[in-house]
């Protein structure tokens, strides 16, 4: 990845932060589910089938923006962090986990998350 500029247009969304951060503590997530605010994650049955959402959404506001956030994350998002080498994305199970590039913006999002109190309420 190498450019600094480069490093700082992936950390600019929200989205891809919480992405890149979450990949920190694993190996790999299913999105949107592993970025969703609490309450918004869809129950699953055993066996794994998604059942609607979970009684905290309710409105229809809720999943209307759920659906907007995972347009957002097919679209633009994860194929940026997939062209900079930084995740890879099974598209089929919207599996993604960390890409070639990953060690190189790592620290980076280390020493984010350490001083996370001297950043505005929204960086992570």
């Amino acid at each position: 990845m190498g450019a600094t500029d480069t490093l700082f247009n992936l950390l600019a969304d929200g989205d891809r932060r919480r992405i890149l951060f979450s990949l920190c503590d694993t190996d790999s997530i299913h999105l949107p589910d592993a970025i969703l605010p609490r309450g918004q994650a869809r129950s699953r049955h055993p066996g794994g089938d998604h059942s609607g959402p979970t009684p905290e959404i309710g409105s229809g506001s809720d999943e209307r923006a759920r659906r907007q956030m995972e347009i957002q994350l097919r679209h633009r998002h994860l194929p940026k962090l997939q062209q900079a080498g930084v995740i890879e994305w099974d598209r089929d199970t919207g599996t993604v986990s960390r890409g070639p590039q990953f060690e190189e913006i790592e620290p980076v999002l280390h020493l984010l998350a350490a001083n996370n109190g001297r950043f505005p309420d929204d960086l992570l």
